[in-house]
């Protein structure tokens, strides 16, 4: 979940994106990474439910923002390993997608709770395009495996690390979004206003809940606060 403040309220958005993939190869990275917690990205499409088992190979370059250096023969269980910065997520999906990959794996570039991180890609709309999934790991556990990662992967066309992203049921089928106003404050009302005009776009994916506190009437309070706004 994330929470965020400004001024007059506080929104909770409440989805859940954490999961753990874990490690099947080289033995040396199983015995000391079994198990990878990861949070998903809000860019692709997310194949809840099922499970992408492949080879891991690091991207070239790094960033992920060009084009990469691309195998001879595409595989079908590629599955890249990118930097978090340097760019947007889309443009790393975008490349990921080009070069056949069924997974990205995005390298945390500060050793913090990924599974609090909440990845959104403000520029990616509904119909991107884009279909590859991307889960973030720490910096640490990214660091582990581009350790045991073979230095001529593009060369040899194999690697000597394999992971499994299992993705589970998706437990709930929209974001809940509970937005706590203060009814004296004129922005409060402007929020709703504007944010009214995207929720068609969510369709059946979001549900917005305004939330206000009810204080004890004192009339030398707000008497004179009520009568100058008559929006309320």
């Amino acid at each position: 979940s994330t929470q965020s403040t400004w001024g007059s309220f506080i929104a909770i958005f409440r989805c859940d994106s954490a999961g753990l993939l874990f490690t099947w190869a080289p033995k040396e990275l199983v015995d000391e990474k079994p198990a990878i917690e990861y949070t998903i990205a809000h860019v692709g499409l997310v194949p809840w439910n099922r499970t992408i088992i492949g080879e891991v190979f690091k991207a070239e370059p790094f960033d992920g923002c060009s084009m990469l250096k691309s195998l001879k023969e595409r595989r079908p269980s590629l599955i890249l390993i990118v930097s978090k910065d340097g760019c947007p997520l889309s443009t790393k999906a975008f490349w990921g997608q080009m070069m056949g990959a069924r997974a990205i794996l995005l390298a945390d570039d500060k050793e913090e709770d990924v599974t609090s991180v909440n990845l959104i890609d403000k520029d990616v709309s509904g119909d991107s395009g884009l279909y590859v999934p991307i889960v973030m790991i720490s910096k640490s556990n990214a660091e582990s495996i581009l350790k045991y990662l073979n230095t001529n992967q593009y060369e040899d066309e194999y690697s000597t690390v394999s992971v499994e992203i299992p993705f589970g049921k998706n437990a709930k089928s929209k974001v809940e979004v509970d937005y706590w106003m203060n009814p004296l404050r004129e922005d409060s009302y402007t929020f709703i206003e504007d944010f009214s005009k995207f929720l068609p776009h969510f369709k059946n994916r979001i549900k917005f809940t305004p939330r206000f506190p009810i204080w004890e009437w004192n009339p030398e309070i707000y008497s004179s606060i009520l009568c100058s706004r008559s929006r309320l």
